[in-house]
């Protein structure tokens, strides 16, 4: 019973990133929601357009690497929109955060993730534990920092300290910051130049 309330609570308390990162053990079915289905309208269709390249297929020879290849990939490809709604709720509260008063941004804050935990909540669940360190890795990368750095601008050092400490149970260390060269990552660089080329590439040139 314990196991499976702390697996409710982050996986509850994560996916945004002004909380804490997603964890599940469940399957998920391939669907997106329709939300995420507008989101990729809105990011591929829209504005955005004008950053995309054409992807890069690999040629991989070794049957196990080109596994490995194709398993993260197909990762990528499912958390992508939750990941990029992440980047829209980091970049909406950095305004806000300005714009308001510490009172007024908490009150925001709170009412921000009243909302997306009632859009989102079912589809969280549906996450896997390894995608939702995926997610946490992606995260980091984009952002150059630890996700734990990350929480502690939204969150008390003691909530951030009980965060990482279940976190660890299941594989993640929210301290790790991100590192392209790192041999673990290198299946994600190689899927990234696939299915994000721009996202890749503007990377390499920081």
């Amino acid at each position: 019973m314990k196991h499976s309330v702390n697996i409710t609570r982050l996986k509850i308390i994560g996916f945004i990133l002004l909380l804490v990162p997603i964890y599940s053990s469940a399957q998920n079915d391939e669907n997106y929601s329709d939300d995420f289905r507008d989101l990729y309208n809105d990011v591929f269709d829209g504005d955005s357009i004008d950053y995309l390249v054409l992807p890069t297929i690999p040629i991989i020879d070794n049957p196990y690497d080109r596994l490995k290849y194709l398993e993260t990939k197909r990762k990528l490809e499912k958390i992508w929109p939750y990941f990029l709604i992440a980047q829209e709720v980091l970049y909406d509260l950095e305004a806000k955060e300005e714009a308001l008063n510490k009172r007024h941004f908490r009150r925001y804050k709170k009412g921000r993730k009243k909302d997306l935990y009632k859009r989102f909540e079912k589809e969280l669940k549906a996450l896997r534990i390894s995608e939702g360190k995926l997610l946490v890795k992606l995260i980091s990368r984009q952002t150059g920092i630890s996700m734990a750095e990350l929480l502690k601008h939204y969150n008390p050092n003691i909530k951030v300290w009980g965060f990482n400490l279940v976190a660890k149970r299941y594989g993640y260390d929210l301290k790790e910051i991100y590192d392209i060269t790192h041999e673990d990552n290198y299946y994600i660089e190689l899927a990234l130049e696939s299915i994000a080329p721009s996202v890749h590439r503007r990377s390499l040139q920081r």
